[in-house]
């Protein structure tokens, strides 16, 4: 079954009771008094996967050693791209 964020099937339930609607019911006003158009929000799948039997994400922590507050940005990037972080297959992007 298909639900979309800003139609919830039980949406009704929450208009008048003091539970806290969902978030897509919260900002759904804003949405309307921006004009954007809710055909044009992209849907969000959930995966079949649980995720407690995906294989764990290797994360490459390399540029950990250097202190933000005292290192210079450039230093993180000559290390990112003077790596092989960028192109290794142990590494994922996370953004």
């Amino acid at each position: 079954m298909k639900v979309h964020v800003f139609e919830p099937p039980n949406s009704k339930v929450f208009e008048k009771s003091s539970l806290t609607p969902p978030l897509g019911l919260r900002i759904l006003p804003l949405f309307e008094d921006s004009k954007i158009d809710l055909d044009e929000v992209d849907d969000t799948t959930v995966s079949d996967t649980p995720p407690w039997s995906q294989s764990e994400p290797q994360i490459c922590l390399s540029l950990t050693k250097y202190k933000k507050d005292t290192t210079n940005p450039e230093v993180y990037k000559q290390a990112f791209f003077g790596s092989n972080i960028q192109t290794s297959k142990l590494c994922a992007d996370i953004y």
